[in-house]
């Protein structure tokens, strides 16, 4: 194989993109597909592998597929994927120890190694296919799955003399042979022997090299076996061919083929053929760093590359190459979720427990028409971790980031402009400084009704900065209320236009712009259940702000006395109330018991609720009443762990930012328009003889009263839409499925004013 410099870049060609006409409590997955861990092939495909969702390359078509939770698999944290020619199986296997095999389209899950009452490691280090069975290197042991009966056939243990389960790292056949590695070297046993299960049944490979050398992954070549192993250092692994060492690097893969032996290192690729000559080194890749997760050669020549940033890096036998990748976020790191005019955005930074910098990467994701943009940076202006993002009220294409530790981020056409901080705000944004160490800590951005935006700055005097539409800054002082805080919330009141800003300290503060008044609102006042942090706020439709706190949620519905007690830094006569719900003859603080990350509010003023570990809630518009708790064991919901929730403003889609990553919830409410759309949207239309779920239509305004006539004239159904939304589930008033023929949707607001019509096809 040559290499020649030439480089062609494939963007997407073909994407997996949720259709329009999503039904009504459909779930939809945006995993991230830029970082390739794992590769492995079958003859007319190649399946790449990243953290939490698969996509598969047709050789024959050239177009991708995505598979991940809820489509085509059945768990999220893949640590290994195999492919066994013999029983066409692709093997899936996860962090938690659970297995999916997928064989003909079908999918078989194998959770015996995930049930199976074991705290200690589960993880599955290495894959290989033998007479129809699977053999896993695991973190206690060998664990051998059938692929035809799909289920966990049996485990072998290797023990101390104290009784704990030592780890494998790689399994391999080699001539009459199967080879473990393990922490203390190499064992071999027949592999057609009938009591692996007995540990004095495996012999210790005695060559005096692996008593220094530390096995980490095996291969069969050529008849022989190739062992990857390390000496001190676990980044600088050693390559041999028996006790022949043949390159060193920091090797992360192994794959062996008729032909080649392929090898993946930090820094490059190599290819050694049948004589363990080196074919080819690649290390050049034109926009960026090679860094390669996992490589492997088809047997034509092809070499395909998982890159740690790039998704799948193909070079063909010519040496030319290419990327691909399916369309969505750059990655699935999540810190918050925002509703913008056309959709989401995602910010994708970050900040420890005792708000440190993880410095994640610049970069805004974002969901608009359908598609995944992610943020152009041409002048490559440096900033990280972007925790908060709002959207300009006068230009639905200019939104502000916040930057924790680097400033405020100006974004236009989805294309960094500018990063704000200390040198160009006009002394506005300071930095934090102490003993030497300096951090501009800027975290909350929204806008006001005029269109200045409001930002915070931590731990120092002037906590709330204001860049004016005109293009000033202007910084206030907010020491009277604000004692060396760490600020990372803020919301503006729409109703009464004042700003509330929170952050690590347990308070509200809140500051009037018309007036410059300061107060603080203490979010135990009013309250019986005692809390200690405030995560998120939000205003809902009744002007009533929402408080998500380690304890609940509790509720300000007084904000218009906030300033009551003078202004001047004192506490505010505000209270935060607990919302109280019966539960047979107990009463009970409404979830009490969960710490509440986020809470959005949908067109029908109710309320979405993320919680730490127990899911996703929808609540009534007054809280009263829970409608439903979504979580991993009653739905594809990714992960307990709910970081951050938004509404898509056009389809009403509930997106949901987990710890796995992004998905949404086609849920039942949209936001009202002030005119009503022309067309009406109906989905699904028709409706088929074998659907039996809900009907929407979408487009109404606020509230409207909608009927459902038959062409007759006759009204079947009547119902009042959820904001813009309204549902039917293709039964009349008697809750009788109705017969075939076209209806006609007629809707009034309450005046009776603005009707609108559309017509769906019932097939019975």
């Amino acid at each position: 194989m040559r290499y020649i410099r030439h480089i062609v870049i494939y963007a997407f060609l073909a994407v997996t993109l949720p259709c329009i006409g999503q039904r009504i409590g459909d779930w939809t997955g945006y995993l991230s597909c830029y970082s390739v861990q794992h590769l492995t092939a079958a003859p007319n495909m190649v399946y790449a592998a990243s953290g939490n969702a698969i996509f598969t390359y047709d050789l024959e078509d050239l177009t991708l597929e995505t598979l991940s939770k809820g489509k085509g698999l059945s768990d999220v944290g893949i640590r290994r994927i195999g492919y066994d020619k013999t029983t066409k199986t692709l093997l899936v296997a996860y962090n938690n120890g659970n297995i999916d095999l997928l064989v003909s389209g079908r999918l078989y899950n194998v959770s015996g190694i995930k049930q199976w009452n074991y705290m200690g490691d589960k993880s599955i280090n290495g894959i290989r296919f033998y007479k129809r069975k699977a053999y896993l290197a695991c973190g206690f042991g060998l664990a051998v799955v059938d692929l035809d009966r799909h289920e966990v056939e049996d485990t072998y243990f290797f023990t101390t003399d104290e009784g704990t389960y030592l780890p494998i790292y790689d399994v391999e056949f080699v001539d009459t042979t199967i080879v473990v590695a393990m922490p203390d070297g190499l064992y071999k046993a027949p592999k057609e022997g009938r009591l692996l299960n007995v540990q004095n049944n495996w012999h210790r490979d005695t060559a005096a090299i692996w008593n220094a050398y530390h096995p980490t992954s095996l291969a069969s070549f050529g008849g022989k076996l190739i062992t990857a192993a390390y000496n001190f250092d676990p980044s600088e692994v050693t390559l041999f061919s028996g006790t022949t060492a043949l390159l060193s690097g920091d090797i992360r893969t192994l794959h062996a083929s008729d032909k080649w032996l392929t090898v993946a290192m930090t820094d490059s690729v190599v290819v050694l053929d049948g004589n363990y000559a080196i074919q080819e080194r690649v290390k050049e890749f034109e926009y960026g760093e090679m860094i390669a997760n996992d490589a492997l050669t088809t047997s034509d020549g092809t070499l395909w590359i998982a890159h740690d940033w790039a998704g799948l890096l193909v070079q063909r036998p010519d040496g030319s190459q290419f990327t691909t990748v399916p369309e969505g976020p750059a990655s699935d790191n999540v810190y918050k979720l925002v509703s913008l005019p056309y959709g989401v955005g995602v910010c994708p930074g970050g900040k420890s427990s005792t708000n440190a910098n993880l410095y994640i990467g610049g970069s805004v994701y974002a969901y608009q028409n359908q598609h995944w943009q992610n943020l152009s940076n041409p002048s490559r202006l440096y900033f990280y971790d972007v925790i908060d993002l709002a959207v300009d009220p006068y230009d639905a294409a200019h939104f502000s980031a916040a930057a924790w530790g680097a400033g405020i981020v100006d974004i236009h056409d989805n294309e960094v402009k500018i990063v704000y901080n200390d040198t160009n705000s006009s002394g506005a944004l300071i930095p934090y400084s102490a003993g030497g160490f300096t951090a501009l800590r800027t975290g909350a951005v929204t806008y006001d009704m005029e269109g200045n935006l409001w930002c915070t700055n931590s731990l120092v005097p002037n906590s709330l900065v204001q860049h004016k539409r005109s293009g000033e800054w202007e910084a206030y002082n907010t020491s009277s209320i604000v004692r060396g805080d760490e600020i990372y919330n803020i919301l503006y009141d729409s109703v009464n236009n004042y700003i509330f800003f929170s952050g690590r300290v347990n308070r509200i503060n809140a500051y009037n712009p018309t007036t410059g008044q300061l107060a603080y609102i203490d979010p135990n006042s009013g309250s019986k259940m005692e809390t200690s942090s405030i995560n998120a706020m939000v205003q809902d439709q009744n002007g009533h702000i929402w408080l998500a706190t380690n304890k609940g949620i509790k509720v300000i519905y007084d904000a218009y006395k906030t300033f009551n007690n003078g202004g001047n830094g004192e506490q505010s006569p505000v209270t935060c109330s607990n919302i109280l719900f019966t539960e047979g003859e107990q009463v009970e603080y409404l979830l009490a018991y969960e710490n509440i990350t986020s809470i959005a509010v949908d067109g029908a003023n109710r309320k979405w609720v993320g919680t730490s570990a127990g899911g996703l809630y929808l609540l009534s518009a007054n809280g009263l009443e829970q409608l439903e708790n979504f979580t991993t064991a009653n739905s594809p919901l990714y992960s307990n762990r709910i970081v951050s929730v938004a509404l898509h403003p056009i389809t009403g889609e509930v997106f949901v930012g987990t710890s796995m990553g992004v998905q949404s919830y086609r849920s039942t409410a949209t936001f009202a328009t002030a005119q009503p759309e022309k067309p009406i949207h109906v989905f699904p239309n028709p409706v088929r003889p074998e659907y039996d779920g809900p009907v929407a239509f979408r487009g109404f305004t606020r509230n409207a009263v909608v009927h459902v006539t038959d062409e007759a004239g006759h009204v079947v159904y009547s119902t009042t839409a959820q904001g813009g939304q309204a549902i039917w589930y293709i039964r009349n008033h008697d809750g009788n499925r109705v017969s075939s023929g076209v209806y006609f949707v007629f809707a009034s607001n309450e005046e009776g004013k603005m009707k609108s019509v559309a017509k769906v096809l019932v097939i019975k």
